[in-house]
């Protein structure tokens, strides 16, 4: 594994002195397991960096056998948000080209990797914190502008072998004061383009339904996840079924 992360660093380096785009190295956390609570699961947390994760990312796609692919589970971790503005529009991006994972899918409104920065006294990482600085590095958005984030599932993306907090976060600008925060956002590269869909769950499932790129994988469980939140479970497998066919 550390001949595979040196050649990755090798090549990012290479690239970087070409002038090309590259992945930039950055320490983060990973999940070391996850057990059932009392009350709720309980996460234990570890450091790791992100062409570690690159490395164990390539072996683990490059054996077959399921035993020895769990050797190379990176078990990273990212916490991904719906965004709905305070005029009921619930965001939707494209990813950009430059990104690492998934380029070009479309997605909810932000995924965002779980960073050291985001650790608090010791404790392990603030998982509220790192969508609330998702929302600032790729929107412009400070907390103050946040009137709800609320954690609505975990899940695990197996192609990447990524675990994440699934949630929706509501805030409180409207849709058109959007783009001038996001013109000076740090990471408002990440998407290509964004959608303003309004809140309506007729029209968000013909929204989902109409785009002609792939979704990434985490987009689809939290739209449902959302509207079931929104709206009632029920309700939203109705709807899908009545527009499916």
């Amino acid at each position: 594994m550390a001949e595979r992360r040196a050649e990755i660093e090798r090549r990012e380096e290479e690239k970087r002195a070409r002038g090309e785009l590259y992945y930039w190295n950055e320490a983060n956390y990973k999940l070391l397991s996850l057990t059932q609570g009392e009350d709720a699961p309980e996460l234990c947390f570890g450091a790791t960096d992100y062409y570690t994760r690159l490395a164990l990312h390539e072996l683990y796609r490059e054996v077959t056998d399921e035993r020895e692919r769990l050797r190379y589970c990176s078990n990273t971790f990212g916490v991904s948000l719906l965004i709905e503005t305070r005029d009921q529009h619930l965001i939707f991006a494209q990813r950009s080209q430059r990104v690492g994972v998934y380029a070009g899918y479309y997605n909810i409104s932000l995924s965002e990797g779980l960073s050291l920065v985001d650790g608090v006294d010791g404790r392990g990482p603030d998982l509220a914190g790192c969508g609330r600085r998702g929302i600032f590095e790729e929107y412009g958005i400070a907390e103050k502008q946040i009137e709800e984030l609320t954690c609505l599932g975990l899940g695990i993306d197996r192609s990447y072998t990524s675990w994440g907090i699934l949630g929706y976060a509501r805030l409180k600008l409207e849709s058109g004061e959007i783009a001038g925060h996001r013109a000076g956002a740090a990471d408002a590269w990440e998407a290509s383009h964004l959608d303003f869909v309004p809140t309506q769950l007729e029209t968000v499932i013909d929204f989902v339904q109409s785009r002609g790129a792939p979704w990434a994988p985490s987009a689809l469980t939290t739209i449902y996840q959302t509207l079931s939140y929104k709206y009632d479970e029920h309700t939203v497998l109705k709807v899908i079924e009545q527009r499916s066919r």
